[in-house]
């Protein structure tokens, strides 16, 4: 397996829902390998911040309109020009979550902000 298998694993991994097996495998390349074992960390305390403040934020009133902001958004950005190569798979967790953050806010507050990548039929 490559680094990207191992990584698609983590979430799981983290969760403790993987075959012991699996876990073996995974712990072992975690061990080993120092890109992976940052992306674990990474995953790790957005997990663990979402845990922390879950009761925090209320209930997405429609989840469907959130995922389609979300994939809108990603969508608007592989249109943008590339960005320089220096970025990290690690630093894509922390977008993600940035933006994750950022829709729970608008909906929550109010605000027009989140309302730009609504999609036309909702």
């Amino acid at each position: 397996m490559n680094c990207e298998n191992y990584q698609d694993l983590l979430s799981e991994f983290i969760d403790g829902s993987l075959a012991p097996e699996d876990h073996n495998r995974v712990e072992i390349h975690l061990s080993e390998c120092g890109a992976c074992a940052e992306v674990r960390g990474d995953l790790s305390a957005i997990v663990v911040f979402c845990r922390e403040h879950q009761e925090e934020y209320d209930p997405v009133p429609n989840a469907r309109a959130v995922w389609l902001r979300i994939s809108n958004t990603l969508a608007s950005e592989s249109l943008a020009p590339a960005r320089t190569e220096s970025r990290t798979k690690s630093s894509w967790w922390a977008g993600a979550m940035s933006r994750r953050c950022c829709f729970s806010n608008c909906d929550r507050y109010g605000s027009g902000a989140g309302n730009r990548y609504r999609h036309p039929s909702i």
